[in-house]
């Protein structure tokens, strides 16, 4: 029991240490949010044991992992106002080739005033953006190894807009737990926009920053049964002309709930 303390305590420091760092670079996607209500519930933490459905964007390593085919939505207001943010996805898995999932992410409001350079209101306009995630995961001897294709489109009233397409990478260890109550140990590395996207509306092209992630996770059984647990999850961000920010998340469960 001593042990267990003492290791669950060095997660929790660890996992946890850069959490009061700055959280953008300015020039990263909308669409960058974060997907899934889980995933989102723990801050973006679990990004080593992220769900199988929102993989294309947390950590395309982890699809490698799903045993069975899985359809996921979510949906959220933004500001307390008519932001509307929406998340698809779909995880297709293979006998022998590992697995595809597709994440489809939509961030838009409606019904915006448009009006010339009297005030006069003129029409309503829309803003929107839809981004499409296409990822691919297989395990290659003891790492689990995944990329995601990435594309944006922005539509603005008349302007529309497609991105150049983007390119994430990552890879996932499971490493063997020396003790009989702790499970599930992973560690991930994730580079982000090793391809960089970019998207031009009008007259300036934004281009989304390169940004290594890294994440660790460990489920400390509560009881003999493994009727109770608690998964503890951490990660931690770089992007590139931005300073450093880290995240820690707490799952616990109970009796399979």
């Amino acid at each position: 029991m001593k042990a267990r303390t003492i290791i669950t305590t060095l997660l929790l420091i660890l996992t946890g240490a850069a959490a009061s760092k700055a959280q953008t670079g300015g020039a990263a996607s909308p669409l960058g949010f974060g997907v899934g209500s889980r995933d989102l519930a723990l801050g973006g933490a679990n990004l080593a044991v992220c769900d199988f459905a929102t993989a294309p964007f947390w950590n395309p390593s982890r699809l490698a992992r799903s045993e069975q085919y899985g359809v996921m939505g979510f949906h959220t207001r933004l500001y307390d106002a008519d932001v509307a943010y929406q998340y698809l996805g779909i995880v297709i898995p293979t006998l022998d080739w590992g697995a595809v999932g597709i994440g489809v992410t939509r961030l838009g409001i409606d019904d915006i005033e448009k009006r010339d350079a009297s005030n006069l209101l003129l029409d309503s306009i829309s803003d929107s953006r839809l981004g499409l995630r296409l990822g691919y995961g297989r395990t290659f001897g003891s790492f689990d190894f995944g990329l995601s294709l990435s594309v944006e489109t922005h539509s603005l009233d008349t302007y529309k807009a497609t991105s150049s397409p983007g390119l994430d990478v990552a890879a996932t260890r499971i490493l063997p737990s020396p003790f009989g109550w702790c499970d599930n140990l992973s560690v991930t590395l994730v580079g982000r926009n090793i391809i960089a996207p970019s998207i031009r509306l009008v007259d300036e092209a934004i281009k989304s920053p390169f940004e290594l992630q890294a994440g660790v996770s460990a489920k400390v059984l509560m009881t003999h049964d493994a009727r109770q647990s608690l998964e503890i999850a951490g990660g931690y961000s770089k992007p590139d002309n931005a300073p450093s920010r880290g995240v820690l998340g707490l799952e616990f469960s109970l009796f399979d709930i």
